[in-house]
């Protein structure tokens, strides 16, 4: 994964800075196992599994997100108050 595809599901996932999202790049981005990101970033290693388990599920809510043709929906009211005519 590259650094920007990281920093868009960072957003998707609304990560904090914390020593969990850093292990979290560690594996994504740098390559590293589990343990060598829990012992760099000082997060628990169960807590970067857990976030890599997190981080595929987005990953595939996405691309089937990417897949789909969708329409906006139409809001009601709310809009401009003047009537077409």
């Amino acid at each position: 994964m590259t650094p920007t595809q990281f920093a868009a599901l960072s957003r998707l996932m609304r990560l904090l800075d914390s020593p969990t999202a850093a292990g979290l790049r560690m594996v994504l981005v740098d390559g590293l196992t589990h343990l060598a990101a829990s012992e760099a970033s000082g997060a628990q290693r169960a807590n970067i599994t857990r976030a890599i388990g997190a981080a595929r599920r987005c990953i595939e809510d996405a691309n089937t997100l990417a897949g789909a043709q969708i329409q906006q929906p139409r809001i009601q009211g709310g809009g401009d108050s003047r009537s077409a005519s």
